[in-house]
């Protein structure tokens, strides 16, 4: 079993699965956004859950869209929704640059905002709103997987 599987198997039995497939561009994020908040409607996921699902969503895409690839690359990032008995899972996947969120420093949250250094602080709010956050490369792509429990 691979790692991207072992995460995904360790919870419960799947209740359903909703993907997308975007192309690399900061305007398609949007369609994502009202693409979850249908599916939120639809299966009652909490105020809460979405809110946090739909920013950490934003943050990780705009990421991947921003510092994945060159200028001019035309690339598809794909984003997963699934319903397991724990919770959901939100994972994306791209082709773009090697990039571990997880390995990379977040700021410091106890400075002032003037203090704050660019960068780093999306990485924080994904890693603070999700419960779970799993790396992994493989084949060239980077997944990134994210659980909210209940």
């Amino acid at each position: 079993m691979n790692e991207e599987a072992s995460y995904i198997e360790k919870s419960s039995a799947l209740l359903w699965s909703y993907e997308i497939c975007i192309k690399n561009e900061l305007d398609k994020v949007e369609a994502v956004s009202r693409w979850f908040h249908q599916i939120g409607t639809k299966h009652n996921i909490s105020d809460s859950n979405t809110f946090r699902i739909d920013l950490v969503v934003q943050e990780i895409l705009s990421n991947i869209i921003n510092y994945g690839y060159g200028d001019g690359d035309e690339a598809w990032v794909s984003v997963k929704l699934m319903a397991e008995g724990c919770g959901l899972v939100l994972k994306t996947e791209d082709t773009g640059r090697y990039f571990n969120p997880l390995a990379r420093e977040t700021n410091e949250m106890d400075k002032t905002l003037a203090e704050t250094e660019i960068g780093g602080l999306g990485i924080h709010l994904v890693r603070n709103y999700a419960d779970e956050c799993h790396y992994v490369r493989k084949e060239n792509k980077n997944l990134f997987i994210m659980k909210f429990f209940k």
